[in-house]
């Protein structure tokens, strides 16, 4: 009885590890095009670290991400977040990109400095997660919170 509960336990660890292997990787939002930077994206990395990254299409933003640990929960659907920091630009001016074509808005922040900064307390997000049977090309889809997010790496 002991050899079966605990090959029971096994398989239940071996799933989980195999289902959140497939979560490992950058999933952007709403397209599978990547083209001269990544939209709103997720990255899931095997130490059970994320970075959530925003649009590289808006030039005027100050938080470049967020990041933390993971928790993935088959079992309820359920994606656990824990934000630890940001990555901020500080400091710098605005002015017109000098580019073309560079963002979607012509206005960027430049001479600012990235810097990392440790939240007093971390914050906790619960996100629902689906993954689609459905793809669009060779891109893997899931929902987050309904949101489609495309495998790109």
């Amino acid at each position: 009885m002991r050899k079966l509960f605990m090959l029971i336990v096994f398989i239940t660890i071996i799933t989980n590890h195999l289902l959140a292997q497939n979560l490992i990787g950058r999933w952007q939002e709403n397209s599978p095009e990547v083209s001269a930077g990544y939209l709103n994206n997720y990255q899931f990395l095997n130490d059970s670290t994320f970075l959530f990254n925003t649009s590289e299409y808006f030039g005027l933003k100050r938080i470049i991400n967020i990041g933390g640990k993971y928790m993935y929960d088959k079992n309820k659907k359920l994606l656990l977040l824990t934000v630890h920091f940001t990555n901020e630009i500080v400091g710098g001016h605005i002015e017109r990109s000098k580019e073309s074509g560079s963002a979607s808005d012509a206005w960027v922040i430049e001479g600012g400095k990235i810097k990392k900064i440790l939240l007093p307390k971390p914050v906790k997000a619960i996100i629902k997660i689906e993954f689609s049977n459905q793809s669009k090309g060779r891109n893997e889809i899931i929902l987050l919170d309904k949101i489609k997010y495309y495998k790109v790496e």
